[in-house]
């Protein structure tokens, strides 16, 4: 029987994004605002280790903030079914 984990929205804490120069994890928080400054993007340009320009489109990772943000405020009302890894 395959199993499945059901996620609310609400659940997500954090998204990781990895630096393609210096491989380093860095983690945002979609939850809290304390970990940027008042009116900062949600997602950083540079690299925070390394200083690299981050390549990946900015845009779209402040657009999927503001919808988990969004869909967080419906708790169970939409879910997310992933299979569970055994």
């Amino acid at each position: 029987m395959e199993k499945h984990l059901l996620l609310s929205f609400d659940d997500f804490e954090f998204i990781v994004i990895t630096c393609s120069h210096c491989h380093s994890k860095i983690q945002l928080a979609l939850k809290s605002e304390l970990y940027r400054p008042a009116g900062a993007p949600f997602a950083p340009t540079h690299c925070s280790i390394c200083g690299a320009h981050i390549d990946l489109s900015l845009e779209l990772l402040e657009r999927f903030h503001s919808i988990c943000q969004a869909l967080a405020k419906l708790k169970e009302k939409v879910t997310l079914q992933v299979r569970a890894v055994d």
